[in-house]
């Protein structure tokens, strides 16, 4: 039997265009029929969008750990929630802005909880889930910078870490 739906992740660092991309690619796939499902990370449904906004609101810095797991509580009940059910729709695409990737580079690389943690984080239902795609988008450090400078928005929790926070994730991916 030939698979009829899709999961799809857009990846990269802060400002690289994911958005940008998910929105044309969603035009694109609907126009040829498919439904097309987009989530963000964390967020997606009710439980993930309240983590997500303690997360990126918060000024304080978040241990690692409590961070690895927050992202792993949101994306869980994400996928049980919505993504899992829409999988089983014949004809549909979900996207995902952000998925296992970001923990990888972010928790794992970026603050030093070791990739290996992750993968065995997500090595439990349901987190085992893998997208069938990832698409990621490189950027140059110095130009996602300019981007987020144009933003002219208050930066969030991760838009706020140093410079070498930053270098991490665009070395880890």
């Amino acid at each position: 039997m030939q698979k009829s739906s899709f999961f799809i992740s857009f990846e990269g660092i802060e400002a690289c265009g994911k958005s940008t991309q998910i929105q044309l690619f969603e035009k694109n796939l609907s126009s040829q029929g498919f439904k097309v499902h987009i989530f963000r990370e964390p967020g997606g449904c009710d439980f993930s969008e309240s983590l997500r906004d303690a997360i990126l609101s918060s000024q304080t810095k978040i241990n690692p750990l409590a961070e690895a797991l927050l992202f792993a509580s949101a994306r869980a009940q994400l996928i049980h929630e919505k993504i899992l059910k829409f999988l089983e729709t014949p004809q549909s695409i979900v996207i995902a802005d952000r998925f296992i990737d970001s923990s990888l580079v972010y928790q794992g690389v970026a603050n030093n909880l070791g990739k290996q943690f992750i993968l065995d984080l997500h090595s439990h239902p349901p987190l085992e889930i893998r997208p069938d795609l990832t698409f990621y988008l490189h950027v140059p450090l110095d130009i996602a910078f300019e981007r987020l400078a144009k933003r002219n928005q208050e930066k969030d929790y991760f838009e706020s870490q140093k410079k070498s926070f930053h270098q991490k994730i665009y070395q880890g991916y």
